[in-house]
Order: structure tokens, then C-alpha cells, then sequence
């Protein structure tokens, strides 16, 4: 899989939840976007995207994985999906 099916990947799971709600327009959400301030996703939404990563790329996040700075930028996020699969 290319990082960028990777990324559109992880903006459908973005779009597709209703419990997302972002703040933000998917178009307007680039690898340098944040997903906590400028998304303004809240600690439940980010549990819930990383539960629907893992399933969708089968994989499991460690706790040692999980901070904020890994949601921070979409595009580290990106990245680190990526090196997963």
C-alpha cells in the first residue's frame, strides 16, 4: 500500500464516522494539519480513531505508541499507519 492510499485511507475514516464531527473540511486537511487544534478532535474521538485504524489496517497501537504528538500532524500520522502495513 503507498502512503497516499494510506492517507486517503485514514481521511475516509475521518469522513465516515458521524462521531468525528471535525471542525475542518476533509479538503482542507494537509499533512501539516493538526488534528487537535485544528481538526479539534477530543480525547474520545481519538480513541475512537485509533480503534478504527487498528481494525481497518490490522495492526495494534502500544500504549509506549499512543501521545498526542503521533496526532498532532496529520502527516505523522500518516507515516506512522504507513510503517505499520
Amino acid at each position: 500500500m503507498t502512503r497516499e492510499e494510506v492517507k486517503q485511507k485514514i481521511l475516509g475514516i475521518l469522513t465516515s464516522d458521524e462521531q468525528m464531527s471535525l471542525q475542518i473540511r476533509v479538503e482542507e486537511i494537509t499533512d501539516d494539519t493538526s488534528l487537535l487544534t485544528d481538526a479539534r478532535l477530543d480525547s474520545i474521538q481519538i480513541l475512537e480513531l485509533t480503534v478504527a485504524l487498528e481494525q481497518s489496517f490490522g495492526f495494534t497501537m502500544s500504549s509506549e505508541e499512543l501521545s498526542l504528538t503521533l496526532f498532532d500532524r496529520f502527516g505523522a500520522l500518516v507515516d506512522h499507519v504507513w510503517a505499520q502495513t
